[in-house]
């Protein structure tokens, strides 16, 4: 198995937390194409792929701030975030599940363990992903604006803490980008980094992760030797 333990894990661990975007689901295909229609709609330019990864992580509407507010003065934040999550809805087929990481949750969770969802989607974008991985819809689930601040920030971290009765320093945060790691650390949860999703190794590897894995199939196994018995 090729995981990189970073440095040692000695607390008592309860619960889990995972991204789902490049660490549940492949939706790059998806994410990609869809801002970049969204940017080349309102400024008339077309990004690079390079860029659009780059943002992959923070909430729709930063990524809509980050097109440049001058122009597109003759629209709302909301009609841009609109236009966005329809482009997601027409590339939405694109999107696959990494089998192994989303069986590791189903497992964790049916013996007993706190398991919770922390991403950068909106409520009207979970939906689309629930119609897609219903299996997941019943996890407690921490959306971008169910704080008031996202990703980076602790705050959906402590909050799906909060609901899972759990404390942050009894909690694992599994993500596949920088803001993952830094939301993770900042509200004192142990930092676990997957690089087979829109996250560069390197970079990732320099937030210190305290695990770090290379594929979907690496962090199931090592989820079902190090949680194998059940907790409650």
């Amino acid at each position: 198995m090729r995981h990189m333990p970073i440095s040692n894990c000695t607390v008592r661990i309860r619960a889990v937390l995972f991204d789902i975007d490049g660490t549940l689901v492949d939706s790059v295909a998806m994410i990609i194409p869809g801002l970049q229609d969204a940017f080349e709609r309102f400024t008339g330019t077309r990004p690079t792929d390079q860029f659009v990864r780059s943002l992959i992580g923070r909430p729709l509407d930063e990524q809509m701030n980050m097109m440049g507010l001058d122009a597109c003065e003759n629209t709302t934040l909301a009609e841009r975030c609109d236009f966005a999550r329809a482009r997601f809805v027409e590339h939405k087929d694109r999107v696959t599940s990494f089998c192994p990481a989303v069986h590791a949750v189903l497992s964790l969770a049916e013996r007993g363990w706190g398991v919770g969802l922390v991403t950068s989607k909106c409520r009207q974008e979970i939906e689309i992903f629930w119609s897609q991985f219903p299996s997941l819809k019943d996890l407690v689930t921490v959306c971008a604006g169910d704080t008031d601040r996202g990703k980076p920030a602790p705050d959906p971290a402590v909050e799906a803490c909060r609901q899972l009765g759990v404390s942050p320093a009894e909690t694992m945060f599994v993500g596949d980008s920088i803001f993952d790691m830094q939301c993770a650390k900042a509200a004192g949860c142990v930092p676990v980094a997957v690089t087979y999703g829109a996250g560069e190794k390197d970079a990732l590897a320099a937030e210190s992760p305290t695990y770090l894995f290379e594929t979907p199939e690496d962090l199931q196994e090592w989820f079902e030797n190090e949680f194998s018995t059940h907790h409650g």
